[in-house]
């Protein structure tokens, strides 16, 4: 038997600071709605189109071994996304930072 991953694993970036190079202009899809785990119209994140470098990033606050992205997009549009275009377009990087305080 097969099972999904969410069945075991958490979503860790849930409700976690997030943030971007831009947000689409005039409408409220701030960066921190991609990961409130809210897939409806309205919570969802949007880059300004006119954004040529974008990129949106989530801080996990902490250091974990990652198994899986996942992009997902909102519910009504779920089988209209490109996953091609999309793959091809994105890059994901992980980094972990190490802060000096004095």
């Amino acid at each position: 038997m097969i099972l999904p991953t969410e069945d075991f694993l958490s979503n860790i970036a849930k409700d976690k600071p997030a943030s971007a190079s831009s947000v689409w202009p005039g409408a409220d899809l701030q960066p921190s709605f991609a990961v409130d785990g809210n897939g409806k119209r309205g919570s969802c994140f949007a880059g300004n189109s006119n954004d040529f470098s974008p990129w949106w990033q989530v801080d996990l606050q902490d250091t974990f071994v990652v198994i899986e992205v996942r992009v997902t997009n909102r519910e009504e549009f779920r089988r209209k996304i490109n996953i091609c275009r999309l793959s091809s377009d994105m890059d994901v990087k992980l980094f972990q930072y190490t802060f000096i305080s004095n």
